[in-house]
């Protein structure tokens, strides 16, 4: 299944990547973004270059070899924005924000954090996406 799960161990929130194909131009995907806590649900349809999906893939490789203490993730163009960081010895914070386009001044920000052995879950599920870009 093409989808990209980022989630901590007790699963109190779930950003989810999925529902990928191509865009007109040939090296972009869409996808549907979606986040989900216990208090909100938010759904939304974004693009992403595949050079920025490989550049998110190679930074979120080097945070968990510990080279990399902050790894952001901010497709140009699009309305929304995840940045990890590793403060403690093994977890990650993650902060996130979608802005509403119908208001510009209106965005949802979120922080939970996720522990830095959810990485290679979520680098497979990248490289399976990356494998499979000529057959969606």
């Amino acid at each position: 299944m093409n989808e990209i799960i980022v989630k901590n161990e007790n699963s109190s929130f779930l950003i989810r990547f999925y529902n990928f194909g191509h865009c007109a131009s040939v090296d972009c995907l869409q996808f549907n973004f979606e986040f989900v806590s216990p208090i909100f649900m938010v759904s939304t349809t974004r693009n992403v270059s595949m050079e920025e999906l490989l550049l998110f893939r190679k930074d979120l490789d080097l945070m968990f070899r510990k080279c990399y203490k902050e790894v952001s993730f901010i497709p140009l163009g699009e309305f929304f924005s995840l940045r990890f960081q590793l403060k403690e010895k093994e977890i990650i914070h993650l902060h996130g924000c979608i802005y509403d386009t119908q208001m510009p001044q209106s965005s949802l920000n979120f922080y939970h954090t996720i522990h830095v052995g959810s990485l290679p879950v979520i680098l497979t599920q990248i490289d399976h996406l990356i494998n499979n870009f000529n057959r969606i």
